[in-house]
């Protein structure tokens, strides 16, 4: 049996990743899970510890990370596992990778979904649903963290980064099909 092509999908808070994961899935014919790692993490401290994630300590979280791990590792029946998620922890302001090596380098290939800060900045400010502050600084900041650390960690893992500038919805589903499409048959012919 293949195993599943597990994707990274990566980028700051307010790039577009969510809406474009959502077109990508309603467009192709893969048996695709999308994992929102951000709502399995808080599900499970609610669950596990009757707290907000963001009152787990750092040894809550990390249990919690393995946690989220394991899941997404026993989601084997699917083609393509997408996962929602940040490269760095930009909530805490620290600027290091959220997960363990062995899940880094499970992961077949990384895609940060990328802006300028002034855009981010203005899709924020219209965005009501959600609570993301910030400044045209910070926000920058943390969109070049985002690219460094998924950098790094496919770098080190000798795994294929992709970046793709999300100002157009079409062009960059366009860009994000080929790119599944390419790695779906690499893995094919593996």
């Amino acid at each position: 049996m293949q195993k599943s092509v597990i994707v990274h999908v990566g980028g700051a808070r307010g790039v577009g990743k969510t809406t474009l994961l959502e077109k990508f899935i309603a467009s192709q014919g893969y048996l695709t899970y999308l994992v929102s790692l951000g709502k399995i993490l808080d599900k499970l401290a609610l669950t596990e510890f009757d707290l907000s994630w963001t009152f787990l300590n750092d040894k809550q979280k990390d249990a919690m990370r393995e946690k989220a791990i394991q899941y997404i590792l026993s989601l084997n029946e699917y083609d393509l596992i997408i996962l929602d998620s940040h490269y760095a922890d930009m909530k805490e302001s620290s600027r290091k990778s959220l997960m363990p090596l062995y899940f880094q380098q499970r992961i077949d290939i990384y895609i940060v979904i990328d802006l300028t800060g002034t855009e981010i900045f203005q899709r924020r400010i219209l965005d009501s649903t959600k609570e993301r502050a910030g400044d045209i600084i910070a926000i920058t900041e943390e969109a070049n963290a985002e690219k460094k650390i998924a950098t790094i960690i496919a770098s080190e893992n000798r795994k294929p980064l992709h970046v793709i500038y999300n100002d157009n919805i079409e062009r960059a589903l366009k860009a994000f099909c080929n790119i599944i499409d390419d790695c779906k048959k690499t893995n094919a012919a593996e």
